[in-house]
């Protein structure tokens, strides 16, 4: 899919390592050019931005996201800190850009809220974001052929790394093939006899999340494992997939351009919104060792992005910025 037009793309935020990864690949579009990119300076200094910027041969490095507006036609959140992510998305969709928000998309109950009022005012303008697990070949090509498994029993998913910024990769990979329509979550325990290093010293965290049609899926966070997993059991046997990391992004990316071109998301906000939920959930379940329905959730103690930020910053630079 493309066009005549040359697509102006925006950055927001070079926190993390998917700005590298991503402009290369947006780069073999013929019909998109990255030309503005702001950042905060909460993770990286402005010498990387300019370096960036120069590496990338991006036009402009803008002092703020509203100079930004006028300059482009659909804009990229990679913050960080994702308590901000409606603060910088706030413009461009008001301006009637397409926005992609880098995962998560929020972490708060009250930012859910908020993003979901700033699309009812503004109902035209596409959203999209989360997790490229979502988008992973192998769970597309596995959702495609759905209707040949009959009935589905069972599902089991997978994935390493911290709670809530990698969590998230694990939730969206089920419901990648799943779709929206959790309406409870239940924890199951954890592994804490376990010695292998992860963020949070939080090992082997095992949920049960419910559909409203009865579906069940057991999943796992903070995994030993480095890759992502997810099993189906279904009429025509077991179905597994291991998604293959090096691949991930090219999709989500594929889905933004297309998103430019037709004005509509490939998920409804709704259910890239429900992760988080999912994930608000289960903190609380753990918390609590009750079973904690979705449409009942009044609970704004959620995932702080800026400790997040803070850690990812002492991370990249060891302290030297």
């Amino acid at each position: 899919m493309s066009t005549d037009k040359m697509f102006k793309i925006g950055l927001i935020d070079l926190d993390t390592s998917h700005p590298v990864c991503w402009v290369p690949i947006i780069k073999t579009y013929e019909d998109m050019k990255v030309v503005a990119v702001y950042d905060s300076g909460e993770v990286n200094p402005r010498s990387y931005v300019d370096a960036f910027a120069r590496t990338n041969e991006i036009e402009k490095v803008v002092d703020n996201p509203e100079e930004m507006v006028p300059l482009i036609d659909a804009v990229i959140i990679f913050s960080a800190n994702w308590d901000v992510h409606i603060d910088r998305a706030e413009p461009f969709i008001k301006a009637g850009k397409p926005v992609l928000i880098d995962k998560p998309i929020v972490g708060k109950l009250s930012e859910i809220n908020r993003l979901i009022e700033l699309h009812q005012k503004y109902p035209d303008v596409p959203i999209m974001g989360g997790s490229s697990l979502r988008f992973a070949s192998e769970i597309v090509e596995l959702k495609k052929q759905k209707v040949e498994f009959g009935a589905i029993s069972f599902g089991f998913a997978s994935g390493r790394g911290d709670f809530f910024s990698y969590g998230i990769h694990t939730i969206e990979m089920f419901q990648g093939f799943f779709g929206g329509g959790v309406q409870s979550v239940k924890y199951l325990g954890e592994r804490k006899d376990l010695s292998y290093e992860v963020p949070g010293n939080e090992r082997g965290l095992v949920f049960e999340a419910v559909y409203t049609d009865g579906t069940i899926v057991i999943y796992q966070l903070c995994a030993p494992s480095s890759e992502w997993f997810f099993a189906i059991t279904t009429e025509k046997g077991v179905k597994t997939v291991v998604p293959d990391q090096s691949k991930l992004f090219p999709p989500i990316i594929e889905k933004f351009h297309e998103m430019i071109i037709t004005k509509k998301p490939p998920v409804p906000l709704s259910e890239l919104l429900e992760c988080v939920k999912v994930q608000l959930a289960g903190k609380l379940s753990r918390e609590t060792n009750q079973i904690v329905y979705l449409d009942r959730l009044e609970y704004d103690n959620g995932f702080d992005g800026k400790a997040y930020a803070y850690q990812y910053r002492q991370g990249k630079w060891k302290g030297k910025y």
